[in-house]
């Protein structure tokens, strides 16, 4: 697939480009300086600061909250109106590596055997362009568990910062089909151009200071699940209010709701989180994790061993948030480290 040089004082009106026949969404500050993935209408408004958004860029493939159909009913009679999946071409910008090998990641939760039509409308509109890192922030820790920085897995566009150009090369179909239609009379890039698109990779990968030893960490972490002092220890300081999930782009657990009124209501499903008091608690009242230990212990689980079980890959991605979001300071990094520097008793 082609890659071509973008100079950085053209980025602009490329994007302007992109966004002739799509939504362009990027990060974006509002009044108070916040960033959040909004729609863009000058290219100008776009902030790229180091390392990812607060939020994911999960929540345009699969929205916080979102209505899948509404009703009326009286007496004996009720009509269903169900909500098409959208279907609006739409492009992100600024997407870091690790977002998008993360969207790749959910991928295999929502398109599975029976595709999720909402998040898969949305997937098959949206073209994720990706920009590389070129400086590690404290909590990222990425290039210990994946090649992201350098294969960017999940995105159909990637650009990465060279001296005063962006390297620009097309990782999909979808990317070369953008490409073709943007890319104009941009030059091609060089061998040498691609040589540097790997020091670049390579340079940033070595800036992150949180590493992960992952050599055999499924079966550590398998180990030790019944180790109730181990867990207890690591999540002491949780107050279970699910901000690392929230802000994990990998975690994809939601909820089903109904709001009625006077004959007329509508389903929707909104975003959950193993951390909640009420997530596992079946009908009867008990709750197989009533403690937060249990809690934590399953969210860890879940990233390092259940989904390796299930699909072959981690559901971390080293992307940090859960460590700057967390109010007391968890740290699933130096989680795992200790694990590794422990002896565990196994659940027999």
């Amino acid at each position: 697939m082609k890659s071509y040089l973008l100079p950085k004082t053209q980025l602009a009106s490329w994007l302007s480009r992109v966004q002739a026949d799509r939504t362009l969404y990027a990060p974006v500050a509002d009044a108070d300086g916040v960033l959040d993935w909004r729609e863009v209408s000058d290219p100008a408004q776009i902030v790229l600061p180091p390392g990812v958004p607060d939020l994911p860029v999960k929540k345009l493939f699969f929205p916080t909250s979102e209505t899948m159909l509404q009703y009326a009913y009286r007496a004996d009679k009720a009509a269903v109106v169900a909500t098409p999946p959208p279907a609006t071409p739409f492009a992100v910008f600024g997407v870091r590596p690790c977002d998008a090998l993360a969207q790749q990641v959910a991928d295999l939760v929502f398109l599975g055997d029976l595709p999720d039509p909402y998040y898969q409308a949305r997937r098959d509109a949206g073209t994720i362009i990706a920009v590389n890192c070129t400086e590690a922030l404290p909590e990222c820790f990425c290039a210990s568990l994946n090649d992201c920085l350098t294969e960017a897995p999940g995105a159909d566009v990637l650009l990465t910062p060279l001296d005063d150009a962006y390297l620009v090369a097309a990782l999909t179909h979808k990317g070369e089909d953008l490409l073709a239609a943007t890319a104009g009379d941009l030059p091609e890039a060089t061998e040498a151009d691609l040589a540097r698109q790997a020091e670049v990779a390579a340079a940033t990968a070595a800036a992150q200071t949180r590493k992960i030893d992952m050599e055999g960490v499924t079966e550590l972490v398998r180990a030790a699940y019944g180790d109730e002092d181990f867990w207890k220890e690591h999540a002491e300081a949780c107050v279970g209010c699910g901000v690392c999930t929230f802000l994990c782009p990998t975690c994809t657990c939601f909820d089903v709701r109904d709001d009625a009124i006077s004959g007329r209501g509508q389903r929707f499903r909104c975003w959950d989180t193993c951390q909640f008091a009420d997530f596992s608690q079946e009908a009867s009242g008990h709750d197989a994790r009533a403690h937060q230990w249990q809690k934590q212990r399953n969210r860890i689980c879940h990233k390092f061993w259940y989904s390796v079980d299930r699909t072959g890959v981690l559901s971390c991605v080293g992307c940090g948030r859960c460590l700057r979001g967390c109010a007391s300071h968890s740290d699933i990094a130096a989680t795992i480290e200790d694990l590794k520097k422990q002896p565990v008793t196994p659940d027999e």
